[in-house]
């Protein structure tokens, strides 16, 4: 997949987080009928570094994993771009183990924090793993040499395990459209590995004026609306894909504005023959 737009933020800007209820660069706790988690995360940040915040994306994701519990009891699941570490949280609660995954020592570390103070969520029999996955590699590429040790890298059991996930979950990360297209890249070779997989996507449709065309739109919404099309029509000789818009009327459980522009969409992928896993 291509990307014909620009970028319409540099990368020193200001971004603000989109939950502005919590102070800056403090524990937050946010909670529901069942627990409280308790999380690190910043208010305001340059571009690069917007996985430091809780953005509404990751609040509606965890809303929906409490919604439908037995969607993800016992699985293998992945969170791509898991910034703060919210969703994995909310996901090893239920999933028998769960990868968190980011790029970035900051980043990495941010998720790592978070996950041992909420470690008492976390049922005994359940695992949650903090580790790098930068979606502009191969992510076979990512298992670790005997030379490399440490807590992010990947160990080739682990590697097997991550293509043999049921569920991969990704909350608000469409701002960049080189980004998304690493995005869907990383998505399609994890799930061109059998068992098919389900993709949980929340994005949020932000508006912005742009100067190339002197009105006000999201490039970036459209980019990753064209992302989803392609990847509905293709098809290879063991795998295809379906895409739907799921409804957000499920139960509100996190504290924060469910606004209509925040949307929820799932890419399923059905397999006609074993496919080649790494």
């Amino acid at each position: 997949m291509s990307c014909d737009e620009a970028s319409n933020f540099d990368d020193e800007s200001e971004v603000l987080s989109d939950v502005h209820i919590f102070t800056a660069n403090e524990p937050f706790a946010a909670c529901s009928s069942s627990a409280c988690t308790e999380k690190e995360h910043s208010m305001a940040t340059p571009l690069q570094h917007v996985g430091l915040q809780v953005w509404r994306g990751a609040l509606l994701l965890a809303d929906y994993v409490m919604a439908k519990p037995d969607m993800f009891a016992g699985r293998v699941a992945i969170e791509l771009g898991a910034g703060t570490g919210l969703v994995s949280i909310v996901l090893a609660m239920v999933a028998k183990m769960v990868f968190c995954t980011d790029t970035g020592e900051e980043v990495l570390r941010l998720c790592q924090r978070n996950i041992v103070r909420n470690s008492q969520l976390v049922p005994q029999e359940n695992r949650v793993a903090v580790k790098e996955l930068n979606w502009q590699e191969e992510v076979a590429s990512k298992a670790a040499e005997s030379a490399e040790v440490g807590p992010f890298f990947w160990s080739r059991e682990e590697i097997a395990q991550l293509y043999r996930a049921d569920v991969i979950l990704a909350a608000d990360v469409v701002y960049d459209d080189d980004l998304t297209d690493a995005f869907f890249k990383t998505a399609y070779d994890l799930m061109s590995c059998l068992p098919s997989k389900t993709v949980l996507i929340s994005v949020e449709k932000r508006l912005n004026f742009t100067l190339s065309n002197l009105e006000v739109g999201s490039p970036a919404y459209q980019h990753f609306q064209t992302c989803l099309e392609e990847l509905s029509h293709y098809a290879t000789d063991t795998v295809s894909f379906s895409v739907d818009q799921v409804p957000t009327d499920f139960p509100q459980i996190f504290s924060y504005d469910r606004v209509k522009f925040l949307e929820l969409w799932k890419v399923t992928s059905h397999h006609r023959a074993e496919g080649a896993c790494k």
